[in-house]
């Protein structure tokens, strides 16, 4: 299929533009308007006629045979307007020696598509153009073609296509990309040729699959390299990759083998999540083994007694920061979606695993390193050295920066701070100190500000998220086909009656009969007279059309998908007459509707008030409501369905449960499919039906459906008009008997607002229990409250930021909220942590300890994390890229905030000495002080 797409163009205008639009996209109707519009005459073709003679397999044959060998142009007959003289070559701008499609040859064809009596070329018009054309109008944004492409069908030439003619780097695929790139150049960018097909389609989502997976490998690579450079070990690099990487593998098994739980996409995305989390816990740890060799000679003594004080301090620091964050995330187990209760149980189990990697796995290959591989004697760059084992990025990193890497140390000389460590310690703290009044109003502006940008402007999302990068051919015409033509089929609304509105089933997503809810009230109503026929009135609104009522025609002016002409479409006689079996005689006809009660009206017409017509046999007794059809020699009721008066409740459901109905309902369907029509029995059996209690007594629940005229895709403000529409329309031709309307367009729109109350909750409830682990943790109300502000800035500051860069509260966005408090609040615990166990009384010294102890560790976390996120931006699948903004944006203001507006918060108003602590353990605390 290729479209075409730019500014809406005319039936009329002369622009060369506007040419190059309609002649690339409808060429069907070029073709056949050619001789319509200039007059023109075709001789026809002697294969195109009708033939005789043909009263066998091998005559039949013969004639196929001759057909495809002269490869005739069977009189401009295009596709679907003649079963038999269909070409797939029909128009070439040389066949009629005259260049392009003329305005005249075009707007003839147009017209044609819009002229429901022509029905081959009304049938077509779906098919080329979008579900939103105006045929007033004549203009359209969007416009499609579609070709056919292959050869004899020979073995292995389907393989041989794919690999030469789409994939081959000379191959017609791409010249038919380049030649788009130069349509969009000439016509300034006001149209763009979109191929589309299977074949390219794969091939073209592939290519970026593959570009997405190595940009996901470099990112891990990446994080490798830094944690290399940091730790200086390849070693400890991989044990720390190795560690956050199968965290997700091991809490997969926990999740599918043992709670046997389902994979959602989201869950895969845990790794880039946990890689900034995963690498903090490796930091924490070697940091803190690292430091314990500038402690007193009773830590520093033995490699035992540092061990022991470095896995203690990371073990409480890690425990923290790990339950604050799986509680931050199982909040939004209490979400009503299934995909958002997965993720976040699924991430919280990410974070538990990672946890438990670390205080095993990593501080196991701390002390193997540390006594067995490393070398105090070896020179940067040699085996064992700094940067073991090869060592390029230290030898690199020192050949670019001297002072960052260390020299041999003296073994006598006394142990001395890295230099990040001695830059926090020193020239960020005193930085700011001396800015400290700046920051603070600066920030408190911000959030302000940022407050005031969020409850002004974010809003739910107004569509679902764009499926990658625009730019992309097989992004962006996807996305066309779904919001402009309907290619999964046309969309339905179903009115179903006997369910719970509020809660039809008690688990969400179960099919189970005995969780299903009822409501017998509506049943009740529904089975009497009155019901029968308001439900009836309501299936035959839509032969209204669109002059008399507007329900039913080919685009959003009504609500029915189907033909605009009112009436039912033209039955086929001998399969009414002989078995009382409606179908429609033209197969392009569409009524628009699926009504069981429809065809039991027409039952109880055929079999029940005409059952005596069906038992003469000469025309002579064919009297009163019977009629007699000579050609076909049987008597015939002439009730029809709309002369159903309703039958008493009991009779009703009687007749609805008994062997006769079903024996018709199946001649019904066996005189589809021998028809070919064997897709309008799937529809009819999915769309429309009821059911009956075990006992056939009582109605449990019934449902009618109507094809739809709504694109695929809409806003959330579009979706709540269809569906006051479609109440409305519910309201009008049966107001009394109750019921709901259920599509799946209003998925996104009640999917919106459950993932918005979701996420707001989540996130308040995230913050309390983030508030409640700093209390526990801290049992220093004043600290805690401190961390809090910290916390909520950077939610409140995010939540500005998401309208800015143009998100809205879509599907993604609320499980980006609920995750939000969980990802930034381990640099500010770090921080509070090691600002309540530091050294001095006044604040001031334990804003310096922290950031001497801790700012090393947050900081060399945080780049790792960035590093991970920014090589998503290069990503072709929108998600990807939104979910790399989304940590990008998170972890940096975490980490800016804690440093700019923690600390100098802590450095102003932090507690001194044990203000701040429970009264619990005040005295223990000052003794300890002591």
């Amino acid at each position: 299929k290729m479209m075409a797409g730019g500014k809406q163009q005319g039936g009329k205008g002369k622009g060369g533009s506007e040419k190059r639009f309609f002649s690339g996209a409808v060429p069907v109707a070029a073709a056949a308007a050619a001789a319509a519009a200039t007059g023109t005459t075709t001789t026809p073709n002697p294969l195109c006629q009708t033939q005789s003679g043909m009263t066998d397999l091998s005559s039949a044959a013969g004639f196929f045979a001759g057909l495809c060998k002269t490869k005739p142009s069977c009189q401009w007959a295009p596709p679907q307007v003649s079963m038999m003289c269909s070409s797939t070559a029909f128009y070439h701008p040389t066949d009629l020696k005259k260049g392009l499609t003329t305005d005249a040859e075009k707007q003839s064809a147009m017209t044609k598509m819009c002229d429901e009596k022509n029905v081959g070329w009304w049938s077509m018009r779906r098919g080329l153009l979008p579900s939103g054309f105006d045929c007033n109008t004549m203009k359209t944004s969007f416009a499609r073609l579609s070709f056919f492409a292959g050869g004899s069908g020979a073995a292995g030439e389907g393989d041989d296509f794919e690999t030469n003619y789409i994939g081959g780097p000379g191959g017609w695929f791409q010249k038919e990309q380049q030649l788009e790139r130069e349509i969009e150049t000439e016509s300034g960018g006001e149209m763009r040729m979109i191929l589309f097909s299977a074949v390219t389609l794969r091939s073209q989502y592939l290519n970026i699959l593959l570009i997405d997976g190595v940009l996901s490998i470099v990112s891990l690579v990446l994080v490798w390299a830094y944690m290399w450079w940091t730790l200086e070990s390849a070693f400890l690099a991989s044990v720390a990759m190795f560690e956050i990487v199968f965290s997700v593998p091991v809490a997969m098994f926990f999740w599918t083998v043992i709670l046997q739980q389902k994979v959602f996409f989201y869950q895969l995305l845990t790794i880039y999540m946990i890689l900034g989390i995963g690498a903090d816990d490796a930091f924490i740890l070697y940091d803190a083994w690292l430091q314990s060799r500038l402690q007193g000679p009773e830590v520093s003594g033995s490699w035992e007694t540092r061990f022991a004080w470095a896995y203690r301090r990371a073990f409480k620091a890690m425990l923290i920061t790990t339950a604050t964050t799986c509680g931050s995330f199982l909040i939004g187990a209490a979400s009503p979606l299934p995909q958002v209760q997965a993720f976040c149980v699924f991430a919280a189990v990410v974070v538990l695993v990672d946890y438990l990697f670390c205080i095993s796995l990593f501080a196991s290959a701390v002390v193997i390193y540390d006594r067995y591989i490393k070398s105090e004697t070896k020179k940067p760059g040699e085996c064992c050295g700094a940067g073991c084992c090869c060592g390029l990025v230290r030898v690199l990193g020192q050949a670019c920066c001297k002072s960052c890497a260390p020299s041999l140390p003296d073994p006598d000389a006394p142990v001395e701070k890295r230099p990040l460590e001695k830059w926090c310690e020193g020239p960020l703290f005193n930085f700011l100190q001396r800015w400290k009044f700046v920051f603070l109003p600066v920030w408190i502006v911000i959030i302000g500000a940022f407050a005031g940008i969020a409850g002004g402007t974010l809003r739910t999302a107004e569509k679902a998220n764009p499926l990658g990068r625009q730019g992309l051919d097989a992004i962006r015409g996807f996305e066309i086909l779904l919001e402009e033509f309907s290619i999964f089929g046309v969309p339905t609304t179903s009115f179903v009656l006997g369910l719970d509105p509020e809660e039809p089933v008690e688990e969400w997503g179960s099919t189970e009969a005995e969780k299903v809810r009822y409501s017998k009230e509506e049943l009740k109503k529904f089975a009497e007279p009155a019901g029968q026929l308001e439900l009836l009135k309501l299936c035959q609104a839509a032969d209204l059309g669109q002059a008399t009522g507007a329900t039913r025609c080919e685009d959003k002016r009504c609500l029915i998908l189907g033909k605009s002409s009112a009436g039912r479409c033209a039955e086929q006689t001998e399969a009414a007459r002989r078995s009382g079996v409606y179908m429609a005689d033209d197969i392009r006809c569409e009524n628009g509707r699926y009504c069981f009660m429809e065809d039991f009206a027409t039952y109880w017409a055929f079999h029940l008030e005409g059952a005596a017509c069906k038992s003469f046999t000469a025309e002579a007794n064919c009297t009163g409501s019977c009629a007699w059809d000579g050609q076909l020699s049987v008597c015939y009721s002439t009730k029809t369905a709309s002369d159903y008066p309703g039958l008493p409740a009991a009779e009703f459901i009687t007749h609805l449960g008994s062997d006769e109905f079903s024996a018709y309902t199946k001649s019904r369907h066996d005189a589809l499919s021998a028809n070919g029509r064997e897709y309008e029995v799937l529809l009819d059996e999915r769309l429309t039906g009821f059911r009956l209690t075990p006992d056939k007594k009582e109605l449990q629940f019934v449902w009618v459906s109507f094809n739809a005229t709504y694109p695929a895709r809409n806003t959330v403000e579009q979706a709540n008009t269809w569906f006051q529409r479609w109440e409305d329309f519910r309201l009008a031709y049966a107001p009394t008997i109750g019921g709901f309307q259920t599509t799946d367009l209003y998925k996104f729109m009640v999917t919106q607002n459950e993932m918005v109350k979701a996420a707001v909750m989540g996130v308040l409830l995230s913050l309390v229990i983030a508030f409640l682990v700093l209390v526990l943790a801290t049992w220093n109300w004043w600290v805690s409250l401190l961390g809090l502000a910290n916390i909520v800035g950077i939610s409140i500051v995010f939540l500005g930021l998401v309208p800015i860069v143009g998100w809205s509260l879509g599907e993604n966005e609320c499980i980006f909220l609920i995750a939000v408090v969980g990802l930034s609040v381990d640099y500010t615990v770090h921080l509070l942590h090691s600002f309540h166990h530091g050294e001095g009384i006044d604040r001031s010294s334990r804003s310096r300890h922290a950031l001497s102890e801790m700012g090393i560790s947050v900081l060399n976390s945080s780049i790792t994390t960035l590093l991970a996120a920014a090589i998503l931006f290069a990503c072709g699948f929108y998600f990807f890229i939104q979910f790399g903004a989304f940590i990008f944006m998170v972890i940096g203001l975490s980490i800016l905030m804690s440093i700019t507006f923690l600390m100098p918060l802590m450095i102003v108003l932090g507690p001194e000495g044990d203000k701040g602590f429970l009264p619990k353990l005040r005295n223990s605390k000052s003794e300890e002080s002591q």
